[in-house]
């Protein structure tokens, strides 16, 4: 019975090799960074798995996809993280700067995630 199921199942859910590989080629995403203040923290601790909600037919069963990793932070860096984002969406933040010293900001972040970006993501 067990058996008629696996093969019912193998025909409603896809197979790890019948996703694309154009769609494979950033899985699994393992972020061990996180954004505070406009830097990258690196992140040594905990992290937690990432699994698709789309099912795949393994050897013997029906599993979920792993396609990645997240920090697990803790309650003080996820804080310092989140009061970080909101002054930084402050309106009053960027009304206050010139076109040349967004545009700064802006070059500048980009250059630093580049730096980081084998760090960040380790796929």
């Amino acid at each position: 019975m067990e058996q008629d199921n696996l093969i019912k199942n193998q025909n409603l859910f896809p197979r790890t090799t019948d996703i694309p590989q154009t769609v494979l080629k950033d899985i699994p995403c393992i972020q061990t960074g996180y954004l505070v203040d406009g830097e990258i923290q690196v992140w040594d601790g905990p992290r937690q798995e990432v699994l698709s909600p789309v099912w795949v037919v393994g050897s013997m069963d029906l599993k979920p996809f792993f396609i990645g990793e997240y920090p697990l932070l803790t309650e003080a860096e996820a804080l310092q993280a989140l009061d970080a984002a909101v002054a930084a969406y402050d309106p009053c933040t960027y009304l206050a700067l010139s076109e040349n010293s967004m545009a700064e900001r802006v070059k500048q972040a980009v250059i630093e995630l580049k730096g980081v970006g084998t760090t960040l993501f380790n796929v």
